[in-house]
This record gives C-alpha cells, sequence and structure tokens, in this order.
C-alpha cells in the first residue's frame, strides 16, 4: 500500500481547493512579467518576443523548482516499515514501535504554521508546528477531514490524504498501538 504524487498532482494542488486570489496572483505576475519585458526590451531596440519569452522562463523558474521538490512525495508501507517521503524529510518509521491516532483536520493535532517546507493551497509537506505546540513532519494533500499522527522515537509524523482512513485501517490491521501522547 502506497501513495505518493505525480506531477499532475501537484500542480492539480497549486489550484485546489480553488482559491481565487492564487488565480489573481498568478494572472497578476504574468501580465507584469510581459509587461516588464516590453519596456525593458523595446526600449532598447532588441527584438521583444525572445527576450519576453527569456526573462517569462526565468521568472517561472522558481515555482517549477517547487513543484518538482513535490514529485514522489508521500509515503509507502514495507514489511514493518512506513517509508515517508517529503521534501527535507525522509523518514522510516518502524511500525512495531509506533503508536497513532485518527483525528480531524480541525483537532489540536492539526499544523498550524509551517516552520520548513512548502506549502501550496492543496498540499502541504515539511516540518509544521501544530496547534497543541508539538512539532510534526507532514504530508497534507489536498485537505482530507482525517489526519493519521503516527509518533515514533519521541517524534510525530502526520499523513493527510483522501484515503487517510484507509490507511488508518490498514495500520490497525498491522497491529499499530492506538492513542498518542
Amino acid at each position: 500500500m502506497s501513495y505518493q504524487i505525480s506531477i499532475i498532482d501537484v500542480i492539480k494542488a497549486w489550484f485546489q481547493p480553488v482559491n481565487p486570489l492564487t488565480i489573481f496572483i498568478t494572472i497578476i505576475l504574468l501580465l507584469a512579467i510581459i509587461n516588464a519585458g516590453k519596456k525593458v526590451y523595446h526600449d532598447k531596440g532588441t527584438p521583444l518576443f525572445p527576450k519576453s519569452i527569456a526573462t517569462f522562463l526565468i521568472l517561472l523558474a522558481t515555482p517549477i523548482v517547487l513543484i518538482g521538490s513535490e514529485i514522489g512525495s508521500g509515503w509507502r508501507l514495507k514489511g514493518d516499515e512506513l517509508l515517508f517521503k517529503a521534501p527535507l524529510s525522509n523518514s522510516s518509521i518502524n511500525l512495531k514501535l509506533s503508536r497513532m491516532a485518527l483525528v480531524s483536520n480541525t483537532s489540536e493535532w492539526a499544523p498550524a504554521s509551517k516552520t520548513n517546507g512548502v506549502g501550496m493551497p492543496g498540499l502541504d509537506t515539511g516540518e509544521f508546528t501544530l496547534k497543541n505546540g508539538k512539532k510534526a513532519v507532514v504530508f497534507s494533500y489536498l485537505q482530507a477531514g482525517k489526519i493519521v499522527v503516527l509518533q515514533y522515537q519521541d517524534k510525530y509524523y502526520e499523513i493527510s490524504y483522501p484515503g487517510a482512513e484507509d490507511l488508518y485501517k490498514e495500520l490497525t490491521a498491522r497491529g499499530v498501538k492506538v492513542g498518542v501522547e
């Protein structure tokens, strides 16, 4: 059993849930890039089109790097281990030594602020401070209603995606102890 996101999933997360502000900012950014390219290169008497395209591609590099860093993020069950992959945090969690809980995304275990990682409207990965003040490594895709919280070696890991309840059932079947501290 595994769940890893593809480039299509990452692009989908950029715009879902639909956030009018994100779409508005994207359009304004594109128009500003085109306008800046016209002003800079038109005044110098150089061809507008090739240099505008070059400027656009250079400014587009940041979102491409963000999207590229997220490809393959997720988790995979392998024997008695859960392999957790998120940018800046790849972990192997021994299920026999772990504890878990299934909580609501509005509970005290929900992420409150990002301390290190990547965030988009529909995808958050990396290290977060939770509402209860604890720190956790988080993989949250499309703001699902449930979060699987894993506690292993005094660290917390959170997985939230549309199939989180199925993961919880699978971990229960594998004998992971219920209840986090």
